[in-house]
């Protein structure tokens, strides 16, 4: 570490959905390292270069004012665009939708899939969820189902899991992982194929429920230990069940998660037991709230009726893309780097300085990282706090709430 560098504490990490406030960030004419905890995606996400960018039109460079202006050129020209990828702050959401609604377009954020996948179950027949903090304090049986976790939240075992310590005394707990995957350190591991999980946790939700199943094994696994694991379910003071629906095989996680609300529904009929929905980075939870509180609605949300219009299937990135519905990409990519999709159509890329981008992007436009060059917020997965992200230094980039707000500006005085 640079020993002129300043380190500012109780930093809160932007880069995956735990929205970790404990950090420790180490500033130095401009450059950003984590000092601690170590997380390998926080460490990745602070300790980024900051490479000069400029704002590009069809690849080369051009002044802001001018990138600025062609973006809403092309979104003046279109019939049906979409904004995607959304990786932006509460702000920058608020932003994207005031767009959208102004252009006649579409939301979809890059982490939809889980996140819609999880909220479907809920829809359909209801669930109940934990805090991580819940999780922390009373979990005495966690079940991971086809997750170890680490991909998607590397501090979930250090912060929700390991502590032994409580608000309410010391807790054993036991881990058990259910699927394909290897487990984490300690946990007892029921294995099974990916393309059997469903099966297996459908007959685990109907042992739970006291049905009689008429097979010696369900996906590899003696229907003996599936019952154990049902009776120990029952028997636990706060069990929990944990996945990463982003995760969960096939085309359709929507399904499996239903199951896993089932299960969990079934164990509260005479218990307790709660879930805990591991959801993707980028703010997807933040995104999601700003889309319902200002619409009613979730994301794939469309205003090209005049009217907020949700649905899950037909306004997905990839089907729009994919049938050439769209006649313009805006994507947003200002907290990490998600690739842009396959596309045919005119595009608009608000990213952060480094991110690859592929050839015929048509605008370019850096924009600073909330938590890092501009102050924002961002929502935690389990959707239950906002958390304030404060400025580390000063790039002079606009956030992408700035951005999208002196295009839509432009859109409104042509």
């Amino acid at each position: 570490m640079d020993e002129r560098a300043t380190v500012i504490q109780e930093v809160v990490c932007p880069f995956c959905a735990m929205g970790c406030d404990d950090l420790e960030v180490a500033v130095a004419d401009g450059a950003l390292q984590l000092v601690g905890p170590d997380c390998p995606v926080a460490a990745e996400g602070f300790g980024r270069g900051q490479p000069a960018m400029e704002p590009a039109l069809g690849g080369e460079a051009a002044g802001l004012e001018a990138a600025l202006a062609e973006a809403a050129r092309l979104l003046r020209a279109s019939s049906l665009p979409l904004l995607g990828g959304l990786g932006t702050d509460v702000a920058g959401m608020r932003e994207v939708l005031a767009l959208a609604e102004r252009t006649g377009g579409i939301v979809d954020h890059a982490g939809s899939r889980g996140l819609l996948a999880n909220l479907r179950a809920m829809q359909d027949g209801g669930t109940v969820t934990a805090t991580l903090a819940e999780v922390r304090n009373r979990a005495d049986l966690v079940l991971l189902v086809g997750t170890d976790t680490t991909a998607i939240a590397p501090r979930f075992l250090e912060r929700c899991l390991a502590p032994r310590a409580t608000l309410f005394g010391s807790l054993e707990r036991q881990l058990v992982h259910l699927g394909p995957g290897e487990p984490l350190a300690g946990a007892e591991r029921l294995a099974c194929p990916a393309e059997r999980l469903g099966e297996v946790v459908a007959v685990l939700r109907a042992l739970a429920a006291g049905a009689r199943i008429a097979a010696h094994e369900v996906g590899g696994i003696a229907l003996g230990a599936l019952g154990g694991l049902a009776d120990r379910l029952r028997a636990a003071r706060y069990p929990v069940v944990v996945w990463a629906a982003r995760d969960l095989p096939g085309s359709h996680p929507d399904l499996l998660t239903a199951t896993l609300a089932g299960l969990i529904r079934e164990l509260n009929a005479k218990g307790r037991c709660s879930g805990v929905p591991l959801v993707s980075p980028e703010n997807v939870v933040g995104a999601n709230q700003v889309c319902g509180w200002q619409t009613g609605g979730p994301l794939r949300t469309s205003f090209a009726s005049g009217a907020p219009d949700h649905d899950p299937v037909r306004w997905s990135t990839a089907a729009l893309l994919r049938a050439g519905a769209a006649d313009c990409l805006v994507w947003i990519s200002g907290i990490g780097t998600l690739p842009l999709p396959d596309r045919g159509v005119p595009t608009i890329a608000l990213v952060r300085p480094g991110h690859p981008l592929p050839p015929g992007v048509d605008v370019a436009i850096p924009v600073g990282a909330p938590g890092l060059d501009h102050a924002g917020s961002v929502y935690r997965m389990d959707g239950v706090v906002s958390l304030p992200l404060r400025a580390l230094r000063d790039t002079g980039l606009p956030g992408v709430a700035q951005a999208l707000a002196r295009i839509r500006t432009l859109l409104e005085t042509a």
